[in-house]
């Protein structure tokens, strides 16, 4: 039996889609096992593979956790955010403009890493964005850091901001280029036996080319 080019035709372009649906299917199951939230902590983490923001969203629908304001790009997370050490998390101006980072409520005033923070273990990608702490009550950036007068032995504690920190074992790497972090980090008022110990992590206010 003879089929005719056009019927041949058709066929290789339905395998051909259904090809694609499966492989979207498997990658973006493998994406959603990498990607978890713990509601006792607040705290999102993303073990394995790379993801952005809408990938995560895409995954938790939760708009309570993190979602886009607007169709610009501005987005509000409102949770820690971990990058464990197989993860990459992409933030970047494919679909972002500016995330803020929400100040979070009084249960973190007694714990800092429960600041809202972003904990990178892996790698951490940012770039063209603009990154800021954000008060939902006062709708602005959050402006009390704290301060500390190592001259007069004074620490001023500062309310809990959200925060960047790459930590010290992360084995991957962490890119900003072409971007802005601003109001973040803030003084914690801690003390160690090697000297004071700052909860101001500031990471990178300006990085631009």
């Amino acid at each position: 039996m003879l089929y005719s080019r056009f019927e041949i035709s058709f066929v290789f372009i339905f395998l051909l889609l259904i090809g694609l649906d499966l492989f979207s299917y498997f990658v973006n199951a493998e994406l959603s096992s990498c990607i978890s939230y713990d509601s006792s902590k607040r705290e999102i983490t993303i073990e394995c593979g790379a993801a952005n923001l809408t990938e995560i969203d895409n995954h938790l629908k939760d708009s309570s956790i993190l979602h886009k304001e607007t169709q610009d790009g501005i987005w509000m997370l409102n949770a820690g955010l971990v990058v464990s050490q197989d993860a990459t998390l992409y933030i970047n101006s494919s679909d972002v403009s500016c995330l803020r980072m929400e100040v979070p409520g009084v249960d973190a005033l007694e714990d800092g890493e429960n600041a809202n923070g972003l904990l990178v273990f892996g790698s951490l990608k940012i770039d063209s964005v603009k990154i800021t702490s954000w008060n939902q009550s006062t709708n602005d950036y959050d402006k009390n850091p704290g301060n500390r007068d190592l001259s007069e032995n004074r620490v001023e504690k500062g309310s809990p901001r959200p925060f960047i920190s790459v930590e010290s074992d992360a084995v991957g790497t962490t890119d900003i280029t072409n971007s802005e972090l601003a109001y973040l980090g803030y003084e914690g008022g801690v003390t160690g036996a090697c000297g004071w110990y700052y909860l101001l992590r500031w990471a990178w206010k300006y990085n631009k080319k």
